[in-house]
């Protein structure tokens, strides 16, 4: 079951409900009391697709190397687009930085070099829910009903929500067969 609105902790949450999936987000530095929960900002540049309309051909990047103005390069094609992004900035500020875009497109092209001929849209920023790790864990509320948290992935959440998602389905089932 799904319930939209707007709750004050984790036992309000709960209210009604067997077991409790905590995937908040920044919001979770509130509702969980989480303080090592921290807004990373996230660049990201989506880019046509090639002549063919794929975006096949282009490689799935990863790019780990950081420099001095901390940015990180990723291209993920996708069937109708190709999304370049990059840089952690942990501030919470949402700015586009021209600086750090002209960063990670001089990097996505060193990688992807035919996406020269591609043409990029508009720029966005995203706040990530960042952490100094991943909070993945199952804990139990005062009265006893089960929450997994699964939160502070920051920009790996696109990456990292496959294996989680299915960590979080393990660590809650015991709680939910066990109900009569």
């Amino acid at each position: 079951v799904v319930r939209q609105g707007d709750v004050a902790d984790l036992v309000q949450a709960a209210d009604g409900f067997d077991a409790l999936v905590n995937c908040t987000g920044l919001g979770a530095r509130e509702l969980a009391a989480d303080p090592r929960v921290h807004a990373v900002a996230g660049h990201v540049i989506p880019y046509a697709p090639g002549p063919d309309a794929s975006a096949s051909g282009l490689p799935y990047v990863m790019d780990e190397a950081v420099d001095d103005l901390d940015t990180v390069c990723y291209i993920f094609p996708r069937r109708d687009l190709v999304v370049v992004g990059g840089s952690e900035v942990v501030d919470g500020d949402a700015t586009v930085r021209p600086e750090l875009v002209t960063r990670i497109r001089q990097r996505a092209l060193a990688l992807a070099p035919q996406l020269a001929t591609r043409e990029a849209g508009p720029v966005y920023v995203g706040l990530r829910p960042g952490r100094d790790a991943v909070r993945l864990e199952r804990t139990l509320l005062p009265d006893g009903t089960p929450v997994v948290h699964n939160y502070g992935h920051g920009g790996g959440g696109f990456t990292l929500c496959w294996g989680c998602a299915r960590d979080v389905g393990v660590m809650i089932q015991p709680d939910l067969l066990s109900i009569e």
